[in-house]
Order: structure tokens, then sequence, then C-alpha cells
């Protein structure tokens, strides 16, 4: 579903997933909840942050493109970045993240959550050891080529889609424990590269459109 906010900011809410709203952003702040997967396209307004809440993670940005995927049932949010610099706030850290870069939070305790109330939530107060947090980097050596180091491969998809601009669809459950290790020239094809790692891991691949498909 294809959303626009009152702020000329866009969201792209994939299935099974919900968003949270005002239908008019205050004068100080702009504010969202979301459980689930959703693209955002932030329009930029320096005087008004914008601040998605989702799970026990605070993501703050002033105007960029990432995605979030954090549904409660599966205790984990994980925040991608596209472009521009989004701060997250987790267990009362922060963590900067670049263009490339991946946030990763699980939790060890699940009766760590949220509060509920409409329309605005503010995330409880949890305890850093009820937590998990990880960020990755996008490696990339002088030959324009990037390595991936035993990265899960839901991390590896989604690192793909950044390096070419490029929708790559998958079930996260699917995948389940498997890792990549190697380096991937940006020279090569997507195609080619995803097809060789459907192979290795006995999964289907095809094109549709201009998505690229990973079956199992």
């Amino acid at each position: 579903m294809a959303l626009t906010l009152n702020d000329g900011s866009t969201v792209e809410l994939l299935p099974n997933s919900t968003l949270s709203y005002p239908k008019n952003f205050d004068s100080v702040k702009r504010e969202v909840i979301l459980n689930g997967e959703a693209n955002f396209n932030i329009a930029k307004d320096v005087a008004k942050p914008f601040s998605v809440h989702s799970n026990s993670v605070l993501i703050t940005v002033l105007g960029t493109r990432f995605t979030v995927y954090s549904f409660e049932a599966n205790n984990a949010t994980k925040v991608i970045l596209h472009e521009g610099r989004v701060m997250v706030k987790a267990a009362k850290n922060e963590y900067f993240l670049a263009p490339g870069d991946i946030f990763i939070l699980k939790k060890v305790n699940k009766r760590s959550g949220i509060s509920n109330a409409e329309p605005i939530a503010t995330p409880s107060d949890v305890s850093s050891d009820s937590l998990s947090t990880r960020i990755l980097h996008l490696e990339k050596d002088k030959d324009d080529s990037y390595v991936f180091n035993n990265y899960p491969l839901d991390v590896v998809f989604d690192q793909l889609q950044i390096i070419y601009n490029a929708k790559i669809i998958y079930n996260k459950a699917d995948l389940g424990n498997r890792s990549f290790i190697g380096k991937i020239d940006k020279k090569d094809s997507l195609f080619n590269i995803l097809k060789s790692i459907a192979l290795l891991n006995n999964f289907g691949f095809h094109k549709q459109g201009d998505s690229f498909i990973i079956s199992n």
C-alpha cells in the first residue's frame, strides 16, 4: 500500500504491516508507529525531525530513504539505510548509520516491548541486557567490489538491493540460518549473482518485471 503523509513523505507499506500516524503532524515533530515492514522516503524538514517508533527502536531522520523490518512476533528489528543519514536509538544507546549500513536488533527478553497508545506511542524503557544489537557496514574494495564476510543471506540480499538499486523479493523464513562469504564485482550482473547464490543453496530464482524473486 502506498501512503502519502501530510508533510509530503511517502511510505510503501508491505503486507501484514500496520502504520499508525496522525492525520496532521504538529508544529514540533513528525512521529509514526510501525509494526511490520515499510519503505520510507522522507520529506526534508530540518525544523521537524521525522521519527519511527518500532518495537524497542526509535529511528530519527531529517530527510532520507530507508527500510524498516520490525514485526513484534519476531522479536527483531532491522533498519536498512539507502540514502542520507539516520540515528537509531535502542536501550538508551544511539547508532548513526551511513548509506548501505544495516542495523539489526534482537530481543533476548520477550517481555520487552512498546506502549500501544494511539495515535503516537513512545517506546518503554528497555534494559541493555535484554537486547542484542549489530551494525553491518557495506565493505567496498578499491577495485569497486564488495566483500561479504559470513553475512546472513537476508542481509546479503538487502545490501545487493542497495548496490544495484533493485528489488529482491524473498521470504526470510525460507533462508534459514544460511550465510554467504564472497566478493562481488559490481560489473557483474545482479541476475547472474543471484542465480549463483540460488544454485548454491538449492533455491528457485526468476525475474518478474523489474523484481528478482528468490523462492524455496
